[in-house]
């Protein structure tokens, strides 16, 4: 879930791949962003190649629960470290396009214990688009499972 690109730049051009579902996401990444890679997916089969560590920014809560352990699996079988970034608590989910799955953190910490993965570090930072929703929570956190 790269979306334009927006994060890129907090890391190595040559170490960063982004991927994303949307077409304009992507030509925007490409076009602000050129020394960096993104690719263009209808399938989530790209986010399991191998690597050291996976960003999930705000991609999991657009998983249903049903379909969300695969997903889990799929991810630690070909990841050393996983971080996932998003809003967290369930009174965020609603119905729509897209829908939203919010969970909470031990929801989190369940789901990934079953492959062998513990939450290493828990980072909390204000999320400036939401701070004036009527919500329970409205910061980004920020996990990082490892095994």
């Amino acid at each position: 879930g790269c979306g334009y690109g927006r994060l890129c730049t907090a890391f190595d051009n040559n170490n960063y791949l982004g991927i994303d579902i949307s077409h304009d996401a992507i030509r925007k990444a490409r076009k602000l962003f050129p020394n960096y890679k993104f690719e263009y997916t209808t399938t989530p089969d790209n986010m399991y190649q191998y690597s050291d560590t996976k960003l999930l920014y705000t991609v999991m809560l657009h998983q249903a629960d049903e379909d969300l352990e695969e997903m889990i699996e799929r991810l630690c079988q070909s990841t050393k470290t996983i971080i996932v970034a998003e809003i967290l608590g369930r009174d965020w989910r609603r119905e729509g396009n897209p829908p939203v799955f919010n969970r909470e953190i031990s929801e989190y910490e369940t789901l990934f214990a079953n492959y062998d993965r513990g939450l290493s570090s828990v980072v909390k930072k204000p999320y400036e688009r939401y701070n004036n929703w009527n919500m329970r929570d409205t910061g980004l956190t920020i996990m990082v499972f490892e095994d």
